[in-house]
């Protein structure tokens, strides 16, 4: 049943997908310590899921993954790469998550 889903709704699967991997890259990021309470990282997470799963939004995370995938592979310095570590409600040193 899944499997059908997926082949029919392509479209609707990456939106998915993305929305989740964004929700899962802001939940384990670095908050401020006024928002680092689980209601708020919860919150700020789920809003962070919604703009990764938008298409023409998730454009711009793509590039940073890319980047940050770059700066891992040739050994930059991460700190003066930081714009590609920054999500819209948190900070994650991690390439992936």
């Amino acid at each position: 049943m899944a499997t059908h889903f997926i082949k029919q709704n392509k479209l609707i699967s990456y939106c998915i997908l993305t929305g989740v991997y964004g929700f899962a890259r802001s939940f384990n990021g670095y908050h401020p310590p006024e928002h680092d309470v689980i209601g708020d990282k919860f919150a700020l997470a789920f809003m962070n899921g919604i703009t990764y799963s938008i298409p023409p939004y998730s454009v711009i995370y793509h590039v940073k993954l890319i980047n940050r995938i770059d700066v891992k592979l040739n050994g930059k310095d991460p700190a003066l790469h930081k714009k590609s570590y920054q999500d819209m409600f948190s900070y994650n040193q991690n390439v992936f998550l």
